[in-house]
C-alpha cells in the first residue's frame, strides 16, 4: 500500500517582467497535475484553467520597462 501526500503551495512572483513567470508556468501545471493545491501571487495571468490553481494578480509598484529603455 502506498500513500500520497499533497501540499498547499504558495508561489510569489512579483517581478514585473514576464520571463520569470513564463519559465515557471510548466511547474505550476505539473504541481496541480500531481494533486497539489497551488496559489500564485503574480503580475501575469496563467491564461489556462487549471484545477487546484488559484492566482492573485498584482500590479508591481515599479515599472521595470522604464529602466531597460535604451539598453
Amino acid at each position: 500500500m502506498s500513500s500520497i501526500h499533497t501540499y498547499k503551495i504558495l508561489i510569489l512572483l512579483p517581478f514585473p517582467g514576464p520571463s520569470h513567470f513564463l519559465m515557471l508556468k510548466s511547474f505550476f501545471k505539473e504541481l496541480v497535475q500531481r494533486g497539489h493545491e497551488v496559489t500564485a501571487i503574480a503580475a501575469f495571468p496563467y491564461k489556462e484553467q487549471l484545477s487546484n490553481y488559484t492566482e492573485i494578480l498584482i500590479t508591481p509598484t515599479w515599472d521595470f520597462g522604464d529602466r531597460c529603455e535604451g539598453v
